[in-house]
């Protein structure tokens, strides 16, 4: 008696809304960013995490020295809407969220709605123009704002450019700890 409501059912709930690139753009871009922040127990489970969310991986191990690796985790989103870099290696761990359909300005409007419903009050956002470290910054940034050290930052910069922060659509951003 339940087959004949099954096909009624499963039409019943509809196919799932289509989605545009734009749309695909910004999701997967924060999606990726919030695989890179999320805290992973080892970089074979951020791989895993990534490969489960339906990226594409490749690695990359360079030899520094006689048993010292470099390695370079890379995975790209369906249709190339975002890419990572994940680092593990001789330094800190580093993990970078690449796009070359969204700007730098955008990205930062995403990741500041996510990261207050998240963290609420832990981090500043600071436009361009504000003295860091020294330095007036050129792209928006957030820094964590309480920290006993080295503060925690999540930064973005355009992929192409020469370094300006203009808005190009493309991005790149990296949260982490900066000297």
């Amino acid at each position: 008696m339940l087959r004949p409501l099954l096909p009624a059912l499963a039409l019943a709930a509809g196919a799932a809304p289509a989605q545009t690139f734009d749309e695909a753009v910004r999701a997967n871009v924060m999606l990726a960013f919030e695989l890179c922040f999320a805290d992973q127990p080892s970089p074979e489970a951020r791989v895993a995490a990534f490969r489960g969310a339906g990226f594409t991986h490749t690695r990359e191990t360079e030899q520094t020295a006689p048993g010292f690796f470099d390695i370079h985790d890379r995975f790209a989103a369906p249709a190339e809407t975002a890419r990572v870099m994940f680092y593990h290696g001789q330094t800190a761990p580093s993990c970078t969220v690449f796009s070359d359909h969204v700007g730098a300005f955008d990205a930062a409007k995403m990741v500041d709605q996510w990261i207050n419903q998240r963290f609420p009050g832990r981090f500043v956002y600071q436009p361009p123009g504000t003295v860091v470290h020294g330095r007036t910054t050129e792209c928006p940034r957030f820094t964590e704002a309480a920290s006993g050290g080295l503060p925690f930052e999540i930064l973005f910069v355009p992929t192409v450019g020469g370094g300006s922060c203009a808005d190009n659509r493309t991005v790149s951003t990296t949260p982490g700890r900066f000297p």
